[in-house]
């Protein structure tokens, strides 16, 4: 993995524990993308429309006022943003989270780490798509990251 400054990564998210985290280990992974922080979805949304695009979102479901299945039903069905990849990551491993989420068009769903070490993981998996060149969706059967080590 390396450092890609060119790569432009949003990560909607409520929780700023987690919003450092995940910097640091991208940092630990040597992937240095710009990255564009939005606590909440009408924030997320401003920036969208203020022309900052994202090749790629990382979107925290469990967020205050309207949560990330609703902000990913909204960008899946606006043509400017549908073709955005995005990353559900949620502390949930509830069965109808990750359909819902799927059927909508996630490209990937993180079960929220517990540990350094599997955030790192799932990052490297994550990772290994050029997500500048917009990958094509996993099959349903590795849209889940859920790292066992």
């Amino acid at each position: 993995m390396a450092d890609n400054p060119s790569l432009h990564v949003f990560m909607v998210d409520d929780d700023l524990d987690d919003r450092i985290i995940f910097s640091n280990v991208l940092d630990q992974l040597g992937i240095k993308p710009q990255i564009t922080f939005a606590k909440q979805a009408n924030e997320f949304f401003t920036l969208l429309k203020d022309g900052i695009m994202p090749d790629v979102i990382f979107l925290d479901i469990n967020m205050p006022i309207m949560n990330g299945k609703q902000v990913l039903r909204d960008l899946k069905s606006n043509p400017e943003y549908s073709s955005i990849p995005v990353i559900i990551i949620s502390a949930s491993k509830y069965e109808k989270d990750i359909e819902e989420t799927f059927e909508t068009g996630a490209h990937y769903y993180l079960v929220k780490p517990y540990t350094n070490a599997y955030f790192l993981e799932a990052m490297k998996r994550i990772f290994v798509n050029d997500w500048k060149a917009k990958p094509l969706r996993p099959l349903r059967e590795d849209f889940l990251i859920h790292v066992e080590l």
